[in-house]
């Protein structure tokens, strides 16, 4: 074993799950010649963070020549050729720090805008709002070496204080990012964030034979390759461990000795990939350790005789695989499982057939991938496989998913694959209007309204009420889920200010999950706000005398000569001198008497009316255009006047 880093995240597929799960293998090995720098889980994280900024290719010398630069340190490392603009960032952000008399002030690690070995973080956001503004470019500088720049600063900024930090800030990533690295791992596609590449992602050998690949280095440092290999493996790589140039590639010869005859080998073979500033600790700073590249060959050969192969016996779980309803470009995921019966391994390779779709277009005809789409299943064993579907445009597609056991043409499994693309549709009740009856001004009138979503795909929808009528309409709740063909009914309040006509359009967003498309649909709500007039008849009415313990009766009328619904409530209230017409007065006088240091004012021989009188009914809703008649029911407890 080399005396090195070892970075490997593997994946651990579970069928029916929504997402696979990761785990991260982590390992420094030194001896006596060679000793590493440590490798934490921090360098890990800022590997990650670099891919995702596109910065697949940088290398640690032209990391550490740039913080640097930033530090205010001159350089003794070379120049990078890629990354020469950051240096007049830096050179702009020390510009910035002169003293008002014109002197340069001290340039502090303070300054430096990244943490280094326990030394404080400088934040970053004045140069970054330099560049994104783009006073920090030159005319000779083109629009690719701004981006660079920019992403090289975001990528600074996020460097760790420390690890317990960086730690805690180590982000989950989400479902479709994992499956998305899971299906990279088959891909052979050279991309500008690509550091290091094989020819071919798998090779077939057959006993005797030698296969060769290529590995190409991208970067422009120097980089070591060593394949690890189990000790007992029947496939040697020639040779083991080599340095490759910067820009160059390096040819690997693959040969396959086998165990036994009549037997099927298929194995992953791990080629670490690490720059040779790698080797030693003192050779790189902390902030220098870049994990290396694992790079996985597919290696799959037989030693049998001829084409004489055995047929196989297996059995896929699902009789077919289905996808949920998918809207265009977004990719859905399924698993499934082969399962090996026989006493022998079974070797099985995948090949999809696109039998079409009701979708035109090229792309429509091939939305689906398989991983792995070859494999050895040990004895009484499975293995699990996993199809990813993402159409390009609507429609309903079919495949076949064909599976040849052994290599054996009179041993094929096939597995039926159906997906539909559809887009979402937000159905509102009614052609999109509600119409509120007039309602009283300051009162609230609520009604139900029912939304569906009339496709087969999951949707999020938002009510965006103007913010002007915010204070007039609510709606409850105001966002939600709506999975296919799901109805919800939402409250929809109406509390008008004004004595007018509403008419409100309020917006509903809505989009399919993980999507980006954003769609709307438009409510149109009619509403009127009235001040309601309610009369009362007789005005004035008097029940006469009755006895202690008994009652007198009388009604009164309640009209409601408006449109709107209004609510009343019966009730006391103390009648004012100004109010009281003659009769009472006269029934009733005032008399003021001399209590402590002031006067009371009182009607004599009076009784509180609320221990005397009840209404029915004494409250409810009163429709436009309505009357009502109330009983009013007088029964003194004790002989007085009730005014």
């Amino acid at each position: 074993m080399e005396a090195m880093h070892f970075y490997r995240r593997v994946y651990c597929l579970i069928q029916h799950h929504t997402a696979p799960l990761q785990l991260d293998l982590i390992a420094t090995a030194f001896d006596a010649k060679k000793h590493p720098a440590p490798m934490l889980p921090l360098h890990v994280d800022m590997h990650l963070r670099r891919l995702d900024a596109g910065l697949g290719r940088l290398t640690p010398e032209e990391a550490a020549d740039h913080l640097d630069v930033l530090r205010g340190a001159p350089s003794t490392r070379r120049k990078s050729r890629a990354f020469t603009p950051i240096a007049a960032a830096a050179a702009a952000a020390r510009a910035a720090s002169l003293d008002g008399d014109g002197s340069r002030a001290e340039f502090t690690p303070a300054m430096a805008g990244a943490t280094v070995q326990g030394q404080s973080a400088v934040d970053f956001s004045d140069v970054a709002s330099a560049v994104s503004n783009g006073s920090l470019v030159s005319p000779q500088e083109d629009s690719a070496l701004l981006v660079q720049r920019e992403r090289f600063l975001q990528t600074l900024q996020s460097y760790p204080h420390h690890q317990q930090q960086q730690q805690q800030q180590q982000s989950t990533p989400t479902p479709g990012a994992l499956w998305r690295q899971l299906f990279a791992e088959a891909q052979t596609a050279v991309t500008p964030n690509t550091a290091f590449s094989l020819s071919q992602t798998s090779v077939s050998c057959s006993q005797g034979e030698q296969c060769s690949v290529q590995l190409r280095n991208h970067t422009s440092s120097k980089v070591t390759a060593v394949w690890c290999l189990p000790a007992d493996s029947v496939f040697q790589l020639h040779p083991a461990a080599c340095d490759i140039k910067p820009f160059s590639s390096a040819s690997f010869r693959v040969t396959f000795r086998p165990h036994a005859m009549n037997r099927f080998y298929n194995s992953n073979l791990e080629c670490y990939v690490y720059f040779k500033t790698m080797r030693s600790f003192r050779l790189v700073g902390e902030e220098g350790v870049f994990p290396p590249v694992c790079l996985c060959l597919k290696a799959d050969a037989h030693s049998f005789s001829g084409l004489n192969f055995f047929s196989g016996s297996g059995k896929v779980a699902d009789a077919a695989v289905g996808f949920p309803a998918s809207h265009p470009n977004h990719t859905t995921y399924q698993t499934t499982m082969l399962v090996n019966y026989t006493p022998t391994p079974l070797h099985w390779r995948l090949e999809l057939l696109h039998s079409g779709s009701n979708a035109g277009g090229d792309l429509a005809a091939q939305p689906f991938r398989a991983f792995p789409t070859e494999g050895l299943v040990n004895p009484s064993s499975h293995s699990l496989i996993s199809f990813a579907f993402q159409p390009a445009a609507v429609g309903k597609f079919h495949g076949t998913a064909r599976i040849v056991l052994n290599r054996s043409s009179a041993s094929v499994l096939t597995v039926p694959i159906v997906g539909e693309c559809a887009t979402p549709r937000l159905l509102l009740t009614d052609d999109g209007s509600v119409v509120f009856k007039p309602t009283q001004v300051g009162a609230t009138t609520r009604r139900s309204y029912s939304i569906s979503n009339s496709s087969r795909i999951a949707i999020t929808y938002e009510w965006l009420v103007p913010h002007n009528a915010r204070h007039v309409l609510q709606i409850e709740p105001p966002s939600g889920l709506l999975r296919g063909n799901e109805s919800v009914t939402v409250s929809i309040s109406f509390t008008p200010d004004q004595e007018r006509q509403y008419l409100l359009r309020v917006p509903c967003e809505f989009s399919e999950v993980e999507g980006d498309t954003v769609s709307k649909a438009v409510l149109l709500v009619t509403g009127e706000g009235l001040k309601g007039g309610l009369t009362l008849e007789p005005c004035e009415m008097d029940i006469g005398t009755a006895r202690v313990d008994d009652s007198g009766i009388g009604q009164v009328t309640l009209f409601n000569a408006s449109t709107a619904d209004l609510y009343f409530r019966m009730g006391f209230c103390d009648v004012s001198d100004e109010e009281a017409s003659e009769s009472y007065m006269t029934q009733f006088p005032v008399e003021r008497k001399a209590v402590g240091g002031g006067t009371r004012t009182q009607r004599p021989g009076s009784a509180p009316a609320a221990a005397c009188l009840t209404f029915t009914p004494a409250g409810g809703l009163l429709a436009g255009r309505t009357h009502v008649v109330v009983t009013v029911r007088f029964t003194p407890m004790y002989s007085a006047l009730i005014p």
